[in-house]
């Protein structure tokens, strides 16, 4: 089964962010770039702690171990929607992003004992740094002068006002989950394999 560990959004949040990005493919169909983006589905938009790939069944019950002793060591902390911006950059957009903001260190210390249970079931390292994000698009296949104009519109966004409007949505991380991806044509489903309740304030 192919699947990961992650934080998922109360429905307030994935209304904003669907504000969000109607207001930007609004204007990016101004510029006739509408075509640019592919909008990621307001139930799909999470904090992916550690994407796992596939993992067998014995993997899985590990993990659930792991994830359980993990949540049970950790408090329940508030994070916001912050910046907006694209991997690896806006002059080549592939993913568009909101950041987040507020609790830098619970949730770097969350992550890493994630990143260290995978491990422990037999997982590789992660070579890429952790940067918390929320992806709300991907790029979708379009000539490079496309993509790079798609890139400026977004960027203009972000330095002219806050992504989401003039208060930040935030939200109490109270949870984490393992997670199974399956991919179809209408779009990846998201299945809850465990839901693991971090300790209340």
């Amino acid at each position: 089964m192919r699947a990961f560990v992650a934080i998922v959004l109360p429905e307030t949040v994935q209304r904003t962010l669907v504000t969000l990005q109607q207001r930007l493919a609004r204007q990016l169909r101004e510029r006739r770039l509408d075509g640019a983006f592919r909008w990621t589905a307001a139930a799909n938009i999470h904090v992916t702690l550690r994407f796992l790939g596939e993992i067998d069944e014995a993997q899985r019950q590990q993990l659930a171990s792991h994830l359980a002793a993990i949540a049970a060591r950790h408090r329940s902390f508030e994070v916001s929607v912050g910046e907006l911006g694209c991997f690896p950059n806006c002059r080549r957009p592939s993913v568009l992003w909101c950041g987040l903001q507020g609790s830098a260190n619970m949730l770097g210390a969350l992550q890493g004992e994630v990143e260290a249970a995978a491990q422990a079931v037999g997982l590789p390292a992660e070579e890429k740094r952790f940067t918390p994000h929320l992806t709300i698009a991907r790029a979708q296949r379009q000539r490079s002068s496309e993509l790079a104009a798609a890139g400026q519109v977004i960027q203009h966004a972000a330095a002219t006002a806050t992504p989401t409007g003039q208060d930040a949505p935030g939200f109490t991380v109270g949870e984490i989950l393992l997670m199974q991806s399956d991919l179809t044509r209408a779009g990846s489903v998201y299945t809850p394999l465990g839901v693991y309740p971090l300790q209340p304030r």
